[in-house]
């Protein structure tokens, strides 16, 4: 067990001085340098500007709206009525000896207003239902893209550090491999190589100097990803600190897949889902069911008159109870319901689905977070030991006693297994914060954990210009 602790202890001064060297070179005067941007500041802006966050907020008020809207379906329906009419009459013939044949005209007004008070509508019911579960699915929705927001920016960030720490290795490896073509060309003119060796650290080289690009170019895709999930730019960041915990979850896989169905915001919006669809079945289905309202009616009424009689005021006024009994298509729509029910069909098979889906997230994820705990510490012996082997090799190569081929064997090893150990520890806390975000529980408290594992003291990570 001391032997194992010494040997991650020494992979760790050697990665600390590695990445140290590479940084130096790569970062420029501190002097000039912008102030880090922690994890924490970022998402303080990101909850008030994300786009995602502020649409699913934004359906949520409007689903609220949609429960006032189904309440005042309950209440009565007022409507009122004028009409001012030119009426122009023109009795052609007629046999009445009273009256003549002629033009007249005449002005009329009428006044109508109507009060229906709903007694009993199942429809109504069902709105209400489906409106209250449409308010508690883009509820779920809201938490559900908050914690979107909160993965995404820990995975941004990480993905910058990581890809950086990746950026810095090949550099140094590049220096290396820089240094042995001086060894080797010496070597030619001595007649101790030749340049079939020369030829393999080249090309050696050049893989290195390609990798450096390529993880040039994953910093500053990582930092894009920052800025479009945070709203603002990030001048520098905060890389990870030498020693960061990486304990096995406490929970059994069993205990988050309980939390995952019953917290999962995603999985609450999608059982909702199949409520909404209930309640459009129940309210297709109310259309075929009795229904009663009160009905109470006024109508004023002032003629101007006609050639058959005089001008007429009347003012009326009406109180109905009506029952109305559909019978047979009775609003021209069909049988609805048979199209609703199989909505409800789909949107609970569609539940299954996703039930399925982050079962088996869950599982693997988890399996992932235990695998990466346990990774942390046997690749950082690993690494401590295959860097001892490669000093070996260089050491044999000097004395002759080696080729250079098992030297870049033993270096490109190292190396290897130094990525590994890196990417073990950024891939252990990313599935931790995911298996957190499954189960529905991933919190600004998780932001203020994966900030504390930041140092502030180490030099700021930048973007890296190609």
């Amino acid at each position: 067990m001391d032997r194992c602790v010494a040997h991650v202890r020494a992979v760790r001064v050697v990665l600390g001085v590695l990445l140290g060297f590479a940084a130096v070179l790569l970062q420029g005067s501190p002097a000039r340098a912008q102030k880090p941007v922690s994890l924490l500041e970022l998402f303080n802006h990101a909850t008030g500007t994300n786009p995602e966050v502020g649409a699913a907020r934004a359906g949520v008020r409007a689903a609220g709206q949609g429960v006032v809207d189904s309440y005042i379906g309950f209440g009565p329906r007022v409507t009122a009525t004028y009409d001012q009419q030119r009426e122009r009459q023109n009795v052609m013939a007629t046999q009445n000896p009273v009256y003549q044949t002629g033009k007249a005209y005449f002005g009329n007004q009428i006044g109508y207003g109507e009060a229906v008070q709903p007694v009993f509508d199942y429809r109504l019911f069902a709105q209400l239902k489906g409106a209250r579960a449409g308010e508690r699915r883009e509820s779920y929705l809201a938490t559900a893209a908050e914690q979107k927001v909160i993965y995404s920016l820990v995975e941004a960030y990480l993905l910058a550090l990581s890809a950086n720490d990746s950026y810095a290795l090949s550099q140094v490896e590049a220096k290396n491999l820089q240094s042995h073509q001086g060894e080797i060309k010496e070597k030619i003119k001595s007649g101790l190589s030749n340049e079939g060796d020369l030829d393999e650290v080249e090309a050696r080289y050049g893989l290195a100097r390609a990798r450096m690009v390529q993880a040039a170019a994953a910093v500053s895709e990582a930092f894009a990803a920052i800025e479009r999930v945070a709203g603002i730019g990030a001048p520098a960041l905060m890389p990870l600190k030498g020693t960061i915990p990486v304990p096995r979850p406490e929970a059994r896989v069993e205990d988050w897949v309980i939390q995952v169905l019953q917290g999962n915001p995603d999985l609450l919006a999608a059982n909702e889902t199949i409520t909404v669809a209930r309640a459009d079945f129940d309210k297709a289905i109310g259309g075929h069911l009795p229904r009663a309202d009160l009905r109470a009616t006024y109508n004023r009424s002032n003629t101007g008159g006609s050639l058959y009689g005089g001008g007429s005021y009347t003012d009326d006024m009406l109180l109905t109870l009506r029952v109305t009994v559909p019978i047979f298509n009775s609003q021209g729509q069909g049988l609805q319901f048979l199209q609703a029910k199989e909505r409800e069909r789909q949107a609970q098979l569609n539940w299954d689905v996703r039930r399925r889906e982050l079962v088996q997230k869950t599982q693997t994820t988890y399996l992932e977070v235990v695998s990466n705990s346990e990774r942390v510490k046997i690749l950082a012996s690993a690494a401590a030991a295959q860097e001892r082997v490669a000093a070996g090799r260089r050491t044999k190569f000097q004395t002759g006693l080696t080729n250079i081929t098992d030297v870049l064997d033993a270096e490109a090893a190292s190396y290897r297994a130094k990525r590994e150990y890196l990417a073990a520890r950024y891939n252990y806390v990313l599935t931790m914060m995911q298996l957190k975000q499954l189960a529905g529980n991933i919190s600004p408290i998780d932001i203020g954990f994966v900030d504390s594992l930041l140092d502030p003291r180490q030099r700021p990570v930048r973007r890296i210009a190609l």
